[in-house]
């Protein structure tokens, strides 16, 4: 799938890399959860949305054509453009459960109490974390996979870069900063 601001969608990662402990962590309590938990976590997981974007979702913000497939809208809260490439888990996500999937949790209670029960299946695999670390991750994410700071507003909704350099890029080039220090001999 081709994408306006991406060469190739395929190449955006998943929120957590899998095949390390916290991807095994996060698989377990997605697999402990109930339908509209999964469908919930699922689109924090794969979008970097926030719960009140995801659960503004409908039909109609999901585009497709000849530059991929991808949710097209605003942010809930400010109001700017967002498009983001819709990751296979989420096409996935859609043909289990079809239209379900847009509008979960509407009520803030309801997005609420998925965020404790998100915490507590997390907090028994070793790990203390809200839902919203989701979206940190997903950014930092694409950082770590190369993606410029001009591309991923365009992406999460964001008006300018400095939020982005300020909190994200000081995490990548910390732990970039880390893995260079256990390299040298």
């Amino acid at each position: 799938m081709k994408s306006e601001f991406f060469d190739d969608v395929e190449s955006l990662k998943p929120v957590i890399t899998p095949g390390n402990s916290d991807s095994a962590a996060l698989d377990n309590v997605f697999a402990k959860a109930d339908q509209d938990d999964e469908i919930f976590w699922t689109w924090l997981r794969y979008t970097g949305l926030n719960g009140v974007d995801v659960s503004s979702l409908t039909p109609s913000a999901i585009q497709n054509n000849d530059k991929g497939h991808y949710i097209d809208g605003k942010r809930t809260k400010s109001k700017n453009p967002i498009r983001i490439p819709i990751h296979e888990k989420i096409e996935l996500l859609e043909q289990k459960y079809g239209k379900r999937i847009y509008g979960v949790y509407p009520k803030k209670t309801d997005r609420d109490q998925s965020n404790k029960r998100f915490k507590s299946l997390l907090k028994k695999e070793g790990y203390d974390t809200p839902l919203a670390s989701l979206r940190h991750t997903f950014i930092t994410n694409l950082f770590n996979a190369g993606y410029e700071p001009s591309q991923i507003i365009k992406i999460v909704g964001h008006s300018s870069t400095k939020l982005l350099e300020r909190v994200y890029v000081t995490d990548v080039e910390a732990k970039l900063a880390q893995e260079a220090v256990n390299k040298v001999q």
